[in-house]
């Protein structure tokens, strides 16, 4: 009994246990269907999570893309609005400048003509004054500064400008006293300069008057007497002039009687009572004369003198300026023309002080004054006869472009030949119409080559400034073309200024040099 209630036990338990495991099994299959629905809701959210956020990121990164695509698609706008503004821009600038341009060209040949006009009414009315070779000169203006004239006419600074060459004088006159005292050598000062007047050439006769008292003081009895005698005084200091192809300086230098000559005739001035003018005359023997206008005195003057003064036809060109002190000591005196000046003396009741008066000298070499250019020059060694030819009908071709360049080149760097050769490089290429200032400086440049070759001149071969190899040739050229000698009609205004400001640059470079 015993044993069958183990075994009965035994059985109970088992089936027990067996029961507890399969209640157990299906707990645990409830539980893992659980699990695995869970795992599969959390599974689902996390693809609706990751879908929503691939959505929002899809999202996003279209929306930048937009953002992006509008704001290129707005530069790009704006890019093509500043294009077309910039291209209206130049549009209207390249019409006003075109505009501009017409009308500066307009005015140009409108002032060409009016110049042209004006200097044939200055040559006719020279003409009298030229036959005689007359120098006028007012004793008003000479008394109180140096005074320029020409024949038949007087080249008068503005009032400023005559007392700053007289302080310039004054200057020089002083420094050559301290430098020759101290050096016992030549030396030469520059006291002013003067471009020559387009209408008058570098042939002209140029005069300098200046009160003698600037040099020496001045006994007006003493040098009466020298003068009835057609004597001579000896100055210290004595003026002189230095002439080159468009420019004039005027010096003071150190007068040893040797290298400089010191000995200055010295001429009676008399008064002509038809014309109203004191006359005196050059003594160098080439018939030159100089006439006085009197100075006018109050109503208690003198009745023998004049009562009316003659006009002195003015030149608005060339006016003569004060250089800045410079002092050559031991210089190239051939450079330099000391030998044709005189001193005036003037009877006691004129008024006028003496005056000392000095000429240039004509261009080296020249022997026949050109019909056209005005300028003075020798056609025997200019490269062959005189030719009528014509420059407006000129075209720029790339064979005349480079002999343009090759004759430049040989001259001076010249900042106004770049520039017309720049120009002549844009009407090759079509990006600039041709003027009338091109084609003559054009045909110029390229009839002076040949000039050049038929005087057996090499192509490098490089000509002093104002040589009369260049003055020959040059002027030649401009009878050629019947042109005047006026730098407006071969260049630009353009050039002309860059012209101008490389001669201010080249002078101040040689004032520091000499300073040094």
């Amino acid at each position: 009994m015993a044993k069958w209630n183990v075994s009965y036990a035994a059985a109970y338990e088992a089936k027990f246990l067996a029961e507890q495991i399969k209640l157990l099994d299906a707990r645990l299959t409830t539980h893992n269907k659980a699990i695995a629905q869970a795992n599969a809701k959390a599974a689902a959210e996390a693809r609706a999570k990751a879908q929503a956020e691939a959505k929002r990121a899809a999202q996003e990164q279209a929306r930048k893309a937009a953002e992006a695509e509008a704001k290129r698609t707005a530069e790009e706008q704006a890019r093509i609005a500043r294009i077309a503004a910039t291209v209206a821009a130049k549009q209207a600038h390249d019409a006003a400048m075109a505009l501009w341009e017409a009308e500066r060209w307009a005015d140009a040949d409108e002032l060409e003509a009016e110049e042209a006009r004006r200097q044939a009414e200055v040559q006719k009315a020279r003409q009298p004054a030229r036959a005689t070779r007359t120098f006028p000169v007012s004793s008003s203006a000479v008394v109180a500064g140096p005074v320029f004239t020409i024949a038949g006419g007087s080249l008068a600074p503005n009032p400023v400008t005559a007392s700053g060459i007289t302080a310039a004088l004054r200057v020089a006159v002083s420094a050559i006293i301290e430098t020759v005292a101290a050096t016992a050598l030549p030396a030469v000062a520059g006291f002013a300069a003067l471009v020559y007047p387009s209408e008058l050439g570098n042939g002209e006769r140029y005069a300098l008057s200046v009160p003698l008292s600037e040099f020496v003081p001045a006994n007006t009895d003493d040098l009466l007497a020298v003068a009835i005698s057609k004597g001579k005084i000896n100055l210290p200091v004595v003026l002189g002039s230095m002439t080159t192809d468009d420019e004039m300086a005027f010096v003071v230098a150190g007068a040893d009687g040797t290298s400089v000559p010191s000995s200055v005739p010295i001429r009676l001035a008399t008064l002509d009572p038809h014309s109203n003018v004191y006359k005196s005359y050059s003594p160098d023997g080439s018939s030159i004369w100089m006439t006085w206008t009197p100075i006018i005195k109050g109503t208690d003057a003198s009745t023998t003198l004049p009562s009316s003064v003659p006009n002195i036809l003015l030149y608005e060109g060339g006016s003569p300026w004060a250089t800045t002190r410079w002092v050559e000591k031991d210089p190239e005196l051939e450079d330099y023309d000391f030998g044709s000046g005189f001193v005036t003396v003037f009877p006691v009741e004129s008024g006028i002080p003496p005056i000392y008066t000095v000429f240039n000298s004509p261009y080296e070499g020249a022997t026949t004054k050109g019909e056209h250019s005005g300028r003075d020059f020798n056609p025997e060694q200019a490269g062959g006869p005189i030719l009528g030819l014509d420059w407006s009908t000129a075209t720029v071709t790339q064979e005349g472009l480079d002999a343009v360049k090759l004759h430049t080149g040989r001259l001076n760097q010249s900042d106004a030949n770049d520039v017309m050769i720049e120009r002549l490089e844009k009407i090759l290429s079509g990006n600039l119409d041709i003027t009338n200032t091109d084609r003559r400086y054009y045909t110029h440049e390229i009839r002076e080559l040949e000039r050049f070759r038929a005087l057996g001149l090499a192509d490098d071969f490089s000509p002093e400034p104002g040589s009369p190899y260049w003055n020959n040739a040059h002027t030649a050229t401009l009878e050629d073309y019947k042109l005047q000698d006026r730098e407006l009609l071969l260049y630009t205004p353009d050039a002309l200024i860059k012209s101008v400001l490389q001669d201010e640059r080249d002078y101040q470079k040689f004032l520091k040099e000499i300073s040094q």
